[in-house]
């Protein structure tokens, strides 16, 4: 369900403010405000401004990370190596050939 907002003028004589409503559509969002606050003077600017209904929990940041220590530090460990290999790929392609071969020769 979607979060809808409006601005509302329950009174003629009154001043009008923003409600927020959770609801499926449009004329639900109408009904539910209705509901609240009674025979409504006038009703404008009804918007949906939130597609999901997490408006009540606690927002999550995006600056929020929940990755530990070590899997940071796996992960910089591989962007070394990465660098490394990708960098001086000359010296790391012949030391990979020759440790595969000698692990090939150490177990046949």
């Amino acid at each position: 369900m979607a979060v809808w907002s409006a601005e509302i003028k329950p009174v003629q004589g009154g001043s009008s403010f923003s409600v927020q409503v959770v609801a499926g559509s449009s004329e639900m969002a109408k009904k539910t405000i209705e509901a609240q606050w009674g025979e409504v003077y006038w009703m404008r600017n009804l918007r949906v401004i939130s597609a999901r209904d997490d408006y009540q929990e606690t927002p999550k940041h995006s600056f929020e990370d929940t990755i530990t220590f070590e899997q940071k530090l796996w992960l910089c460990g591989i962007f070394i190596v990465g660098y490394i290999i990708f960098t001086y790929w000359y010296i790391a392609l012949p030391l990979f050939i020759i440790i595969c071969l000698l692990f090939w020769w150490a177990n046949t």
